[in-house]
This record gives C-alpha cells, sequence and structure tokens, in this order.
C-alpha cells in the first residue's frame, strides 16, 4: 500500500486516484458521515469495515469482493486485481457510498449478503 494504515483507523478513499486511493486518516464519525454522503472510506480490517456499513444503514451490509477491471479502467492491463474488497451499506448501491478494507485482489469476484 501506498502509505501506512492503522488498524481501527478510517481514512479517505478515493477511487479517482489509481494506486493512492487511500488518502488522509479521518474519525469514525466522519467515516460514518462520508458514507451516508455517498462518498467512500478504507480501513485495514474487514470487522471494522463491517461494523461501519451496518452503522451506516442497520440491518445486514451486502459485501463483494474485489471487483475484476474492466477493458478501459487505469488497471486493466496490470498484472494482478488491483481493487479492494468492500461493504455496501444496506445493500444499497446507489444512496451511500463505500466501505473498502483490506488487500488488493481479495477474493476477486466474489459477493454476498452478509
Amino acid at each position: 500500500m501506498p502509505r501506512e494504515v492503522l488498524p481501527g483507523e478510517f481514512y479517505v478513499f478515493d477511487r479517482g486516484a489509481p494506486n493512492f486511493e487511500i488518502g488522509a486518516r479521518i474519525s469514525r464519525n466522519q467515516a460514518l458521515f462520508r458514507v451516508r454522503s455517498g462518498g467512500d472510506v478504507y480501513t485495514p480490517a474487514n470487522s471494522d469495515a463491517s461494523s461501519l456499513a451496518k452503522d451506516v444503514h442497520p440491518g445486514k451490509a451486502f459485501w463483494e469482493g474485489a471487483h475484476q477491471p474492466r477493458p478501459g479502467d487505469w488497471d486493466a492491463d496490470e498484472l494482478g486485481n488491483r481493487r479492494f474488497p468492500h461493504y455496501h451499506p444496506g445493500g444499497d448501491h446507489d444512496a451511500y457510498g463505500h466501505v473498502f478494507y483490506g488487500e488488493r485482489g481479495y477474493r476477486a469476484g466474489e459477493a454476498r449478503r452478509g
């Protein structure tokens, strides 16, 4: 990863910054507000990502593994999957942002409600 990240902390996540998506550290409350407003965040641990997603929208969060790059994506020609696994609060792909976590390429192409 391009920067050191700490377990239990949250970070701004910018999908428009290839290979440097993980930005400044923010508080948990700022992360809640950001995701509720349609923005994305990152945290190193799956448990923190799941917990935040469930706090954004009570109930279950939809989990997706890392997406495979599509033709035309910045990493389409790179070796391996360069995306992060993530949660969609309440399973809603449109109303909220994403809660990304972990390592790039984890369980690519998988998805489940949980």
